[in-house]
């Protein structure tokens, strides 16, 4: 890299620093950026991640659980052979990115881009299209551990049960990363009807049981009310 290069770099990088700084003092929300990350990332681990800007970074091998992407672009990126663990990407573009021999266990596609993206050799374990065009996508084989969600679910719920439901919002550990929830007054009725599809009708239970969990942190993912479901049920 020649000597005006590596200074428009460090400009750049000054300049995206200063804006950081401004938004923290201005109370404002920072987002994520990663590009051409130098090293791969090995672990990630409950973390929700709102608008992240990710480009040609490496998670090749690497661990990732309870983890929820949401309105971010993760295009380029090298996921292959890793191995996903209740990873929701949500609102979000991967682009290109690839997903070779790599084990998405309890994965949620929610309207998101993945044109070019590479699925050769990726092994589904309870894996959710939701309006999600998977027909772009690179090798992508779709088998019975596939749940694929293109029109609004007709779920009819008890009006008593959809309102011990909704109080849940009021819990922000539970509202916040919106699993559960469109709004205060709306469920999220792809995500209840997938966890319908896996456990039955009794996983409403489990979930409206949720008011009287004591510990209701790092519930980022659909994942983490899947293992509440299970522990609840006793499955």
């Amino acid at each position: 890299m020649g000597k005006g290069k590596k200074n428009r770099k460090a400009k750049r990088a000054e300049k995206a620093k200063q804006r950081r700084e401004i938004r923290i003092k201005m109370g404002k929300p920072t987002y994520l950026t990663l590009i051409r990350c130098p090293r791969p990332i090995t672990e990630v681990a409950n973390h929700y991640t709102y608008k992240a800007t990710i480009y040609r970074t490496s998670y090749k091998k690497a661990n990732i659980h309870n983890v929820r992407w949401q309105a971010s672009s993760l295009t380029y990126c090298n996921f292959s052979s890793s191995h996903c663990l209740g990873v929701d990407f949500l609102n979000s573009n991967l682009k290109k990115s690839s997903f070779r021999n790599a084990v998405l266990e309890d994965v949620v596609f929610c309207n998101c881009n993945l044109k070019d993206a590479d699925f050769t050799g990726a092994k589904f374990k309870r894996v959710a299209f939701i309006t999600t065009n998977t027909s772009v996508a690179k090798n992508l084989i779709l088998n019975e551990e596939c749940h694929v969600y293109r029109t609004y679910p007709k779920l009819e719920l008890m009006p008593e049960t959809e309102k011990a439901l909704l109080q849940l919002s009021e819990y922000s550990s539970l509202y916040k990363y919106g699993v559960l929830f469109v709004n205060k007054n709306k469920l999220n009725k792809w995500i209840l009807q997938f966890l319908i599809d896996i456990y039955g009708y009794a996983s409403l239970r489990a979930l409206i049981a949720l008011k009287g969990k004591k510990n209701k942190r790092c519930l980022y993912s659909v994942h983490s009310y899947m293992k509440h479901i299970e522990n609840y049920l006793k499955l």
